[in-house]
């Protein structure tokens, strides 16, 4: 709110579900950023109202869009054709969002070649919506996840300018700018550059193409996930085996140093998922104080299952670890909870919550008594 204070956040549900977050951001004052008929239930039931919360999939199951309509949330994005008779069919009240596709080369993690319309087709698209007769109120995009270069979200505000003219030009009342997530604020926070950067493109654009006294009664929105969201969570591991790899030349006896493959109590199909394919190499740190002089060794680090893909760290060097020894990594709320499963038949991880005293007054306006116990 300091740094983009025309921006109001719909937090990005999919990044973490985990109840006292979501409790906590609602009485922050967050709307919410939903994709299926389980967020959106989770959200209404911390006492979010409908109006706060946009269904941002472009691609609806049925019986979900059924759902919406019986509980009010009426702003949902749509982003071809096909959509919107579904929409027509089911929900023809509704408050649509046109999903535009941005360039989203700077992201790790591209969300363009699944969802979006590439603006060119969207003078085509507002004209099926009018002629169906539904309600198309504003335009949204997303740039992709851990996004490297803030100018990236410079050329879709203005795109999204261009389609406000096209659908003001068609008589739509325009009301909504979405302008998606990607925003740093987890682990991957290392890579990119610092949000006030961002915030700098975003606020020029704005002024530049939507400035407030051109349209004073604009609601702008963002969805950040892992801004929120990473920063909160730490990921407390322990070494449950080690192997041991001696070398020994056979013609001289010259032992070389040992490396070690360390296996911890979560992994790829836990905590790690969203880690995988990052370029950041993930190195606990460690709960048992260390000797500055102690030696390290190349080392690999493993998670439980027995799938050979389920690793943390293929290659680093760190100080030996011992069997039993625990660590952590720092950021990692983001893409860790919500992609966990039983793979392999190991539980998911246990969450407990720590929270410093000068928060005390928001946890008993947010918390029951018995929940704060816990």
């Amino acid at each position: 709110m300091k740094c983009i204070p025309r921006v109001h956040p719909f937090y990005a549900m999919k990044c973490n579900h985990d109840n006292p977050l979501v409790k906590v951001l609602a009485q922050l004052g967050t709307g919410f950023e939903c994709g299926s008929k389980r967020e959106i239930q989770t959200v209404l039931d911390c006492g979010v109202k409908p109006c706060d919360i946009i269904y941002a999939n472009t691609c609806k199951q049925e019986s979900y869009v059924k759902f919406a309509r019986q509980n009010g949330v009426s702003q949902m994005t749509f982003d071809n054709e096909d959509e919107l008779y579904k929409i027509n069919r089911v929900y023809s009240d509704s408050r649509l969002v046109l999903r535009l596709a941005p360039d989203d080369n700077s992201a790790l993690t591209r969300v363009s070649f699944k969802y979006g319309c590439p603006p060119a087709n969207a003078q085509h698209l507002l004209n099926v919506a009018k002629g169906l007769g539904l309600n198309v109120v504003g335009v949204s995009f997303h740039v992709g996840s851990v996004v490297q270069n803030p100018e990236s979200y410079a050329d879709p505000i203005r795109a999204a300018r261009r389609v406000f003219d096209l659908a003001t030009k068609l008589g739509f009342q325009m009301e909504i700018l979405d302008i998606g997530g990607g925003f740093p604020g987890d682990l991957y926070a290392q890579i990119v550059p610092p949000f006030q950067k961002f915030a700098d493109v975003i606020n020029r654009e704005l002024e530049q193409n939507f400035a407030a006294s051109e349209f004073p009664s604009l609601r702008i929105i963002s969805e950040p996930g892992r801004y929120f969201a990473g920063p909160g969570y730490t990921i407390v591991l322990n070494v449950i085996a080690r192997h041991t790899i001696d070398y020994c030349d056979d013609e001289d006896d010259d032992k070389k140093a040992p490396e070690f493959r360390y296996y911890l109590n979560d992994g790829l199909y836990g905590s790690f998922l969203n880690t995988s394919y990052k370029p950041v190499t993930l190195i606990p740190a460690f709960l048992k104080e260390r000797n500055p002089d102690e030696p390290k060794y190349s080392s690999s680090i493993w998670g439980q299952t027995c799938d050979g893909l389920d690793f943390i760290t293929k290659s680093c060097t760190m100080n030996k670890l011992e069997v039993g020894e625990w660590v952590f990594v720092e950021a990692l709320g983001a893409y860790s909870m919500s992609s966990c499963s039983n793979f392999n038949g190991f539980n998911t991880p246990a969450c407990y919550y720590v929270a410093p005293k000068h928060l005390r007054a928001l946890l008993e306006e947010t918390f029951k008594p018995d929940e704060l116990k816990t």
